[in-house]
């Protein structure tokens, strides 16, 4: 699934969803750094900008805790 696309699901999840969706959409990128689509860097900043326009109040830290998570589960080791 394109970056653009994981990015516009965690921008419009409702709250109460917000977590699990950007946890979920970051390791369906995972996919996009096996295939060479995407970076690890394209996917934080995206991801993470998306997390922001989805009104997630959590600090930067956090946000990008969830990705690289996510992220890990995907790829298989540290991200």
């Amino acid at each position: 699934m394109p970056l653009d696309v994981l990015a516009r699901a965690v921008a419009r999840a409702p709250e109460g969803e917000r977590h699990k969706k950007l946890h979920g959409c970051a390791w369906r990128a995972g996919d996009l750094i096996h295939t060479h689509q995407a970076s690890a860097h394209e996917i934080f900043d995206a991801l993470g900008k998306a997390a922001r326009e989805a009104g997630l109040k959590d600090p930067p830290e956090e946000i990008a805790r969830i990705i690289r998570c996510g992220l890990e589960r995907a790829v298989g080791g540290a991200a």
